[in-house]
């Protein structure tokens, strides 16, 4: 979206990072695909690309994120997406996270006028529910790693998958 698009910018550029290379787009995740968005810039749709999809998941549905995921599985073999994700217990507010923490976590989003949507389930064995995620959209997991070492399911996790060969 155009506010988070230009912080993006004013960041990269006061950070001093060279950037000429970089086409910055901006799209509504539950508008219109990246895909679209990217490949109306001029993207390659044949170059293995990594993409670093932070900070966003949580924003959409469940459609977005999945046709997400399965957009990155039409890229060339060695493709990957990295991606960060709460809860699902926590976005729904069930147990262990029907707490005041994860009540004023989601009411701190709407107060900037967004909703926290979707999630992962984290419960043991965390990894799992993202890895048949993923594996359904037609990528590989390829690492995983959460907040927590301790019964309860971690509240935030990062996953990346690859596109593997059709063979």
């Amino acid at each position: 979206m155009a506010p988070t698009l230009k912080a993006k910018v004013k960041g990269v550029q006061s950070a001093g990072i060279p950037h000429d290379h970089v086409t910055f787009v901006e799209t509504d995740f539950n508008q219109r695909t990246w895909l679209d968005a990217l490949s109306n810039k001029g993207f390659d749709t044949n170059v293995t690309t990594h993409v670093l999809w932070e900070g966003v998941s949580v924003y959409l549905t469940e459609n977005a994120v999945l046709d997400t995921l399965k957009l990155v599985a039409t890229l060339p073999e060695g493709s990957t997406i990295a991606f960060d994700y709460f809860s699902k217990e926590f976005i729904n507010g069930e147990p262990p996270y029907d707490n005041l923490i994860s009540k004023r976590m989601r009411g701190g989003a709407s107060y900037y006028g967004e909703t926290l949507t979707y999630g992962i389930s984290t419960r043991k064995p965390a990894r799992d529910a993202v890895e048949k995620i993923v594996n359904e959209c037609g990528l590989q997991l390829r690492h995983f790693e959460h907040t927590h070492e301790e019964e309860t399911p971690p509240l935030y996790a990062l996953a990346t998958a690859v596109k593997q060969s059709n063979n």
